[in-house]
């Protein structure tokens, strides 16, 4: 009987398996206990995979390791948002608002990222199965492989009641399960549309400190165009992959300042301005949240002290 869908690693992986298989055990009933297994595992298969490869990870830092890995062109760029984001996220910080739906995606990427490895370094005959979770009988749940958001015409292979069946994803008609009001354990309510029993498609939610989200969910997730209005005054409105800030939106402080612009994964990056509450405006670039320079500078013109840019 399989107990995990992790049980191919246990013969010659046994400490990947041991943090793995922890991790979807207690993804619903723990999920910081989870979410600490797949950043290890993360952690564990970033190493592997260089000394793998024969480069140095002595003394280099976390970030510098999956930079070079990333350079590397080994891995797919779905699998490099996937470690990054696991690196970023904060446990002491995030115990208190991490939800069970946030760590279910980092599970499905993780799973992913080991069959690959598995595939890859171990035994090239593996066929990695589809990861279900909490399936309803009569229906297929496909997990999110390799962190690809299904399109529209795209065409996949799933196994319904036994059968695998060739199926093409179609533009969703906003029927997508229940829709309606209810409260969690965590004190939050919710409503809007659902798919078992996880928040997808267009809703609301509002957490037990007045924090609202208003726009639309993927699989539990901030996921498309939407607004949060946090407890402390500030805004954001614009697009979100994955539950953070990506691509082109609006954040608003209490204090007046706002920033309008490009984001990746809840960092400030690429072309932006931002109005300070004196009036001040500076156009520009970001890294990863820091200001990087002016589009003057970029062009080549010296801004002049004081003036509007700098």
């Amino acid at each position: 009987m399989k107990l995990s869908h992790f049980d191919f690693l246990q013969a010659e992986l046994p400490h990947l398996y041991k943090m793995a298989a922890r991790a979807e055990r207690t993804s619903a009933s723990n999920p910081a206990a989870a979410l600490s297994d797949l950043k290890h595992a993360g952690d564990w298969l970033t190493m592997d995979i260089m000394k793998r490869e024969e480069r140095n990870t002595e003394g280099h830092d976390p970030y510098d390791r999956l930079a070079e890995l990333e350079q590397m062109e080994l891995l797919k760029p779905a699998f490099i948002t996937l470690l990054r984001r696991l690196m970023m996220m904060d446990l002491r910080e995030s115990e208190l608002f991490l939800e069970a739906g946030t760590v279910k995606q980092c599970l499905y990427g993780i799973y992913d990222l080991t069959c690959w490895y598995y595939t890859t370094y171990v035994d090239d005959r593996f066929a990695a199965e589809p990861m279900y979770v909490a399936p309803t009988a009569g229906k297929g749940v496909l997990a999110n492989q390799d962190n690809a958001e299904p399109a529209p015409g795209l065409t996949t292979t799933i196994e319904i009641d036994g059968a695998l069946r060739d199926m093409v994803w179609e533009e969703s008609t906003g029927l997508t399960g229940d829709t309606g009001s209810r409260q969690d354990e965590r004190g939050g309510s919710y409503s809007g549309e659902t798919l078992h029993r996880l928040r997808h498609g267009k809703g609301t939610y509002v957490w037990a400190d007045g924090t609202k989200y208003e726009g639309v969910w993927y699989r539990d997730l901030e996921h498309g165009r939407g607004t949060k209005l946090f407890a402390n005054g500030d805004r954001y409105t614009g697009q979100w992959r994955e539950g953070c800030f990506h691509g082109k939106g609006t954040y608003e402080w209490a204090d007046g300042t706002v920033y309008e612009g490009e984001w990746d994964n809840h960092f400030e990056h690429g072309r932006g301005r931002i109005t300070y509450p004196d009036g001040t405006v500076r156009n520009g670039f970001w890294s990863y949240g820091e200001f990087v320079h002016t589009t003057d500078r970029l062009h080549g013109t010296m801004v002049q002290p004081g003036s509007t840019g700098v």
